[in-house]
């Protein structure tokens, strides 16, 4: 079993890569690790380090490529790319996180819910921020874990997601803001399987891939 595994070499990435496992040894207060690192995840943001073949303008749908990921402790740092005009489902991350934009331009969609059942968790719009190249949101469970993403640029947006579990293979849920249902999901990643870093069951199960829009 791997303990890391990083799909992207940078200098700047790297440091990036060592600041964070250093603040995730040496401290324990939430607040005090987002406060740390906000800093230094704004400045990757103005980098020019991810290479274009994460960023297809052919692409009609939205894709998740890998950069970086650790066991212990566990974090990941991902690059999502969204089309022009397209929106992701509304979903959760269960994971302390940093979203940046790294190109074009999105609005975000950001959603609060009251558990009512297992199967049903109506949700309720709180606000809508529009996003530019440097901007940064702030994912913090459980009160802001929940959004929809949409690019509004007429090139697709990137961003760049740091968040405290491996995002792409752990199991989490889509919302329907109409029926309150709430369905499993599994969003992978275009570049890396789940299976290469780790041999415990858990990351084996079937569960069913990020939804397509619409």
């Amino acid at each position: 079993m791997l303990h890391s595994e990083q799909l992207l070499d940078s200098k700047k990435l790297n440091h990036f890569i060592q600041y964070v496992h250093t603040a995730l040894t040496e401290t324990s207060d939430l607040k005090t690790l987002i406060f740390q690192l906000t800093h230094p995840f704004t400045e990757i943001l103005s980098e020019d380090f991810i290479p274009e073949s994460f960023m297809d303008p052919t692409l009609d749908n939205f894709s998740q490529y890998l950069l970086y990921r650790s066991l212990s402790p566990e974090f990941s740092l991902m690059a999502m790319l969204v089309p022009p005009n397209v929106s992701t489902p509304i979903h959760d991350h269960l994971a302390w996180g940093l979203v940046g934009v790294y190109q074009g331009q999105q609005k975000e969609t950001v959603y609060s819910i009251k558990q009512v059942s297992d199967s049903q968790q109506p949700i309720t719009l709180e606000n809508t921020n529009f996003l530019y190249k440097g901007d940064v949101t702030v994912i913090m469970p459980p009160e802001n874990d929940i959004h929809m993403i949409e690019t509004i640029s007429d090139i697709p947006s990137v961003s760049l997601h740091l968040l405290g579990n491996d995002i792409g293979c752990k199991e989490r849920h889509t919302y329907n803001p109409k029926t309150g249902d709430v369905t499993s999901f599994r969003s992978g990643y275009v570049n890396a399987m789940c299976e290469s870093i780790r041999d415990d069951k858990t990351a084996q199960t079937t569960v069913p891939p990020w939804p397509s829009p619409g």
